[in-house]
């Protein structure tokens, strides 16, 4: 399944690719192959770029949410890098709604919602206003002796405030973050896919510890994974333990 185009701005021609989660959910491929795309960052600034590549994955943040943290969010001691009140995007309540009318009813999977309405022989469904809710997920922790970790505390030592500065605002931007990552061969999202199927394979983490690690509010999600874990493994111990 190719992957829908969208714009951070279409006048300018900057297209992005838009997946959907099962596009990513995959096996996780290993602590060497990440290790290999991490050094296929572009070479300008290549220090951050790594970073960039590994605070995804050794987090299971999504890009927008990697780009918010601040050197405050982390503490590292006792071989652990702990990180506290991530923000959680991808939170929205409904604060009004809509109607949209339209002639020709979409192809596309929308095309459930709408109904025909004989009158006005238009196509319509309910649309909402929405607004992002301001949420933070449960504080969680890394072992500093996972590969890539090294890269992201080394840089913490010299970090002032943002994670990742940008050149004009507080932190960098999005199309350049994607534009850093992609540049490896892979999405920013199947950073975190591939984080969620580690914890599940390498880990043997039950879903509900998934759950609550990764932020997700939908066993289902969770369960997309779950087909990667070993079913003889102790919940939350290592496979090296």
């Amino acid at each position: 399944m190719q992957a829908s185009v969208g714009y951070w701005n279409k006048d300018l021609g900057h297209v992005y690719h838009r997946r959907s989660v099962q596009q990513d959910v995959q096996r996780f491929e290993g602590w060497k192959k990440l290790q290999s795309l991490c050094d296929k960052v572009p070479e300008y600034n290549r220090e951050r770029n790594k970073v960039l590549f590994a605070t995804p994955f050794l987090t299971g943040g999504r890009i927008e949410e990697s780009l918010q943290l601040r050197k405050d969010n982390f503490t590292v001691e006792n071989e652990e890098v702990i990180v506290r009140d991530m923000r959680l995007l991808k939170r929205y309540e409904k604060t009004g709604s809509w109607i949209e009318w339209v002639d020709v009813k979409p192809s596309n999977k929308l095309a459930r919602l709408y109904k025909f309405d004989e009158e006005k022989q238009k196509y319509w469904r309910n649309r909402y206003y929405t607004e992002t809710k301001k949420e933070v997920r449960s504080e969680f922790r890394f072992s500093t002796t996972e590969p890539l970790a090294s890269l992201l505390v080394k840089w913490l030592e010299n970090c002032k405030d943002y994670l990742f500065p940008g050149y004009s605002k507080d932190q960098l931007s999005y199309s350049m973050a994607y534009r850093i990552i992609t540049a490896t061969g892979v999405y920013p999202h199947w950073l975190r896919a591939q984080r969620a199927s580690c914890l599940i394979s390498e880990y043997g983490w039950r879903m509900e510890m998934m759950m609550e690690w990764m932020g997700w509010e939908e066993l289902s999600t969770a369960r997309h994974y779950a087909r990667y874990g070993p079913t003889n493994l102790v919940a939350g111990k290592s496979l090296n333990a």
